[in-house]
């Protein structure tokens, strides 16, 4: 018979191993309602800050 001890290392190994999120299936993912406004948002914030970068280093202060 196991112990307390040894049954919730059982356990916590059990836990580890369980997967959180599990990966959609290719052929029936559609994108969520507002994908595009996120990925137009992240979209826009990278090339503003590469041009903000850009620009600072062609016309330095």
């Amino acid at each position: 018979m196991a112990s307390n001890d040894e049954e919730g290392m059982m356990s916590a190994e059990l836990i580890e191993e369980t997967q959180l999120l599990q990966a959609p299936r290719e052929d029936d993912w559609k994108p969520p309602r507002g994908f595009v406004w996120i990925e137009l948002a992240i979209f826009a914030d990278v090339f503003s800050m590469n041009w903000t970068v850009r620009s600072q280093l062609l016309h330095p202060p």
